[in-house]
């Protein structure tokens, strides 16, 4: 769905509603970029780390399953494993965790605890507990490929260097003390977790900041770009 040069339109949180262009794909990979073209200053959220993840670590999900009627549901569970072979395709750079998964949760956030994107939601398996997220540092890895308005059927250059520093997950909660929490993290980061429609078709997106990347734009732009899955 997310196709370079393609028009879509953004809906936030609070219903509005702004124009957005496709950027590069990584078919191989399910990972997308998007930009919001209308100038403004707009909610991001802040870019985490996948490759300092660990088993038993909590993680929740925003987005707008079908059964659900479009209304924003957050999934509590925690990070199984992390997968990462950029030589292969997306089943092999994947983050497996047990936030259940649905039609309609496509493309939407996985947050570690601290509201940072570690992920995107990708597919599922037949067994509900089979979800699998595309980790973010495979966005910051090819962050400078995917700037560019082109669809690659091979991996282009990567950027290890922008993984080369991660900041690990601070704060580590009990299963019990995360269900007391989830509800004030979902209203705080719901403006993160978007719409994205275009041929008819509707997925999720997360909106994100562009600190650190070599990306030259004003202030006003900075938190303009969304991260999202591939939708065929």
């Amino acid at each position: 769905m997310t196709m370079p040069n393609a028009k879509y339109e953004i809906i936030f949180d609070d219903g509005r509603k702004v124009p957005a262009a496709g950027l590069g794909i990584i078919g191989k990979l399910d990972a997308g970029l998007l930009k919001i073209t209308e100038p403004g200053v707009y909610p991001f959220a802040e870019m985490g780390y996948s490759s300092v993840l660990k088993e038993g670590e909590p993680c929740f999900s925003l987005a707008y399953p079908g059964s659900f009627s479009n209304k924003r549901v957050a999934r509590l569970g925690f990070i199984e494993k992390v997968l990462t072979n950029l030589e292969e395709d997306v089943r092999t750079n994947i983050i497996v965790n047990s936030c259940i998964m649905e039609p309609g949760d496509s493309g939407g956030p996985l947050f570690d605890m601290d509201g940072r994107v570690i992920g995107t939601r990708s597919y599922i398996g037949l067994n509900l507990k089979e979800n699998y997220d595309v980790p973010v540092d495979v966005f910051r890895i090819f962050w400078l490929a995917l700037n560019k308005p082109q669809s690659y059927i091979k991996l282009p250059d990567a950027d290890f260097n922008a993984v080369k520093n991660p900041v690990a997950v601070k704060n580590v909660f009990s299963k019990t003390e995360l269900e007391k929490q989830i509800i004030d993290y979902q209203k705080k980061l719901n403006r993160y977790c978007v719409k994205i429609t275009g041929d008819n078709k509707t997925i999720s997106g997360t909106l994100i900041n562009v600190q650190g990347f070599q990306v030259k734009k004003a202030s006003s732009e900075r938190a303009s770009y969304i991260i999202s899955k591939i939708l065929k």
